[in-house]
């Protein structure tokens, strides 16, 4: 993943609904007031009158308002702000028209405030709250100096206030209270599942088994707090399945640098290893320290490893794994967090997003792994070997330096097939391709070229070195653990010395082999430089088996 950056905090309510709901509950706190007016024992008409208008003029500034916030985001919030504000003296108005503190509307106020912290956040839940004190307190102050006209107190009443602010702010912060923790928690687990959709994108980009493996530990690093990282991933049944040999066996590392490290995995797991009852569990582990004996392995690679959580993943019989984090202390604290249960199972989530990328990675190189390789000798096919000369020449170009091929050619091949027939030919040809692959130096490719002929690219070599290599492949190839002995005929060319492009190099290098072949096979030979004659590369003295004769 790789998971670039943290995921951004996504809001757990679109403001469109919120403007919605708010909207409906508006209308009907414009509707209560003027009911309440209705029930009010000994309501006068002149307050009436005066309730109406505020009533009908807030609905026509509603109706007004409603089509605003379609005119974008910034215009749809400072409406939805201001109705808020205008809400407010709406009902300081009702609260002033309706007895204040002795009337109903000091109800409608929590409510409002209840609800709004509900719809909206505790935060302006909290606001409104002290928008509301603000105004009883001013049209309280008004009556008091009987600036209003309709006077409900000669003297501003402390004792009803307070008792009147008690109850507000006491439900005010009640319900903020309860709101902001189911808040964080939602927003918690709304960032987490963005996390993970993040995580699975961009493990959609990576065919890389080991790319995979970093992202997981890089995951686990910043969306999970995790000191240090260790992901373990190991190969299952049979190892030698081509695009799984080589890839997975394999432990990546996160310290504190953050820099991914990769190492071998460990053979064997000892049996009170952490890893090993998470594997044998298929269950989560957590400890606060690791065993020493059967966890030497991790200790090498995160020393001190201590608060140690193990999360299992495995896919069928291709690979398991593990993916182990530290969760240290809490800076500050001075004591050792727990592990939440959301980020174990965040954990869990990632681990088998991983996993199945990693199923996914593995079958891509399995395909291409048979696309690029010869179904009977193993050893890359013809396919392969044209595109990687091309790609060789191409950075020779670009780089300098010299690489070699060399076509090797068994010879009487087809006598032994009429003698021994064809799987006796099979079997030789396999053995052929193993001893050349044994030979071969890490960078060099060897190739089925046709029927039972091989080519072999040498990079970084000259010609000398190419003769002298070719003569290993020779050699090793009369040596071979084969049914029936067998000898080869081998040409030599070196790109640039020889030649600058590829075709002409395969043309040197096949008529160096014919060379090869009429001067007795089972030889080397190497093209010319600069018109000169191709040369023999000489056999060393020490005796050799040699396949009885056999006509061409």
């Amino acid at each position: 993943m790789s998971t670039a950056g943290r995921a951004t905090r996504p809001e757990l309510v679109p403001l469109a609904s919120r403007i919605r709901w708010t909207v409906a509950f508006r209308v009907v706190l414009i509707l209560l007031p003027p009911l309440m007016w209705q029930l009010l024992p000994g309501a006068r008409s002149g307050e009436w009158a005066s309730l109406g208008f505020a009533a009908a003029g807030y609905l026509a500034f509603l109706l007004i308002t409603l089509p605003l916030p379609r005119l974008g985001r910034p215009v749809a919030l400072t409406m939805f702000l201001a109705s808020l504000l205008v809400d407010g003296i709406y009902l300081a108005w009702a609260f002033h028209l309706l007895n204040g503190l002795a009337g109903p509307v000091g109800y409608l106020v929590t409510l409002h405030i209840v609800a709004v912290t509900l719809l909206v956040s505790f935060r302006s839940g909290l606001r409104l709250a002290l928008w509301h004190s603000l105004l009883a307190f001013a049209v309280l102050q008004a009556e008091a100096a009987q600036v209003l006209g309709l006077t409900m107190t000669p003297v501003f009443p402390v004792e009803g206030f307070a008792t009147y602010l008690g109850v507000l702010w006491i439900t005010a912060l009640a319900t903020a209270t309860f709101a902001a923790v189911n808040e964080r928690e939602l927003r918690r687990r709304r960032y987490d599942t963005e996390v993970l959709r993040r995580f699975a994108q961009a493990l959609e980009a990576i065919d890389d088994p080991a790319r995979i493996l970093a992202a997981l530990a890089g995951l686990a690093r910043q969306e999970l707090l995790a000191t240090r990282v260790a992901v373990l991933a190991r190969p299952q049944g049979d190892a030698s399945v081509p695009g799984v040999s080589g890839v997975l066996g394999t432990v990546v590392t996160l310290a504190g640098d953050g820099v991914p490290l990769f190492v071998d995995a460990p053979d064997e797991l000892a049996p009170g290893s952490l890893v090993a009852q998470a594997l044998a569990t298929r269950e989560p582990v957590l400890s606060t320290r690791v065993n020493p004996g059967a966890d030497d392995w991790l200790l090498d690679l995160l020393p001190g490893l201590h608060h140690v959580v193990v999360v299992p993943f495995a896919l069928n019989d291709q690979l398991d794994g593990a993916l182990v984090f530290e969760y240290g202390p809490v800076k500050g604290l001075g004591r050792t967090a727990s592990v939440e249960r959301r980020l174990l199972a965040t954990a869990q989530q990632a681990a088998a997003q991983a996993t199945m990328a990693l199923g996914r990675a593995l079958l891509l190189q399995r395909l291409r792994t048979a696309a690029e390789t010869d179904g009977l000798t193993k050893v890359a096919n013809r396919r392969m070997f044209d595109v990687t000369l091309e790609r060789e020449a191409a950075q020779t170009r670009r780089t300098g330096g010299s690489f070699a091929v060399a076509l090797v050619d068994l010879d009487f091949f087809k006598s032994l097939n009429d003698e021994h027939g064809h799987l006796v030919g099979d079997d030789v040809l396999r053995g052929t391709a193993q001893a050349i692959r044994e030979t071969c130096r890490d960078g060099d490719l060897a190739a089925r070229y046709g029927g039972e002929e091989f080519a072999v690219i040498f990079t970084h070599v000259t010609a000398d070195q190419a003769a002298v290599a070719a003569e290993r492949v020779r050699s090793a190839i009369q040596r071979a653990d084969v049914s029936v002995p067998v000898t080869a005929s081998i040409g030599v060319a070196t790109f640039p010395d020889h030649a600058d492009d590829p075709r002409e190099l395969l043309a040197l290098a096949d008529e160096s082999l014919y060379l090869a072949k009429s001067a007795g096979r089972n030889r080397v030979v190497v093209a010319g430089l600069d018109g000169e004659k191709p040369r023999m590369v000489p056999r060393p003295r020490a005796s050799e088996p040699r396949p009885a004769d056999r006509s061409h």
